[in-house]
């Protein structure tokens, strides 16, 4: 379980880095990776649920992330691995992640889905409901997670914050 939250005005993602899973809380690191992007530029993928999606996740290399079509094509690859793993339960399978990119923020639902959120931002994870009510009266993606840390159980440790381009005197 975790928080990975992102606003694709900001160019922003944060994350927690500890989950909580049954009675055991365990330390993962960074629930985000970087990687470059075939169009030019880096793309930021926040994820959260089974192995698999981490597997998934860390195991990509450059990509292409211009397009909806593109990000499709992508968690197209994980939901093949769940699929063929026997992790896709009643149509959904056990992660979700979301892309940042130039072109904009994607999510990608346990159902396979694609979507793109209208206000530009979104969380995932356990700690969802609580990220998204600091997002909608403060937009600051680093204290979303913050807050779903102290507030939600199954999320946990110190909170990382990347950024899609460097701001400027970083």
């Amino acid at each position: 379980m975790t928080i990975v939250v992102a606003d694709a005005g900001l160019g922003i993602m944060a994350s927690d880095t500890e989950g909580v899973g049954g009675y055991v809380s365990q330390a993962f690191g960074s629930k985000i990776v970087r990687r470059r992007s075939a169009g030019g530029g880096d793309v930021l993928i926040g994820y959260c649920g089974d192995y698999l999606v981490d597997r998934w996740a860390r195991g990509i290399q450059d990509c292409k992330v211009e397009t909806r079509g593109d990000v499709e094509a992508l968690w197209d690859t994980y939901m093949a691995q769940a699929e063929e793993r026997k992790q896709v339960k009643d149509g959904n399978a056990q992660g979700s992640a979301m892309v940042l990119a130039r072109s904009g923020l994607y999510l990608c639902e346990a159902d396979g889905s694609v979507l793109i959120p209208e206000n530009g931002w979104s969380a995932i994870g356990s700690g969802k409901e609580a990220a998204l009510a600091v997002m909608y009266v403060a937009n600051d993606p680093a204290l979303a997670a913050t807050i779903a840390v102290k507030l939600n159980i199954y999320c946990g440790g110190p909170v990382v914050t990347e950024w899609l381009e460097k701001p400027k005197g970083a």
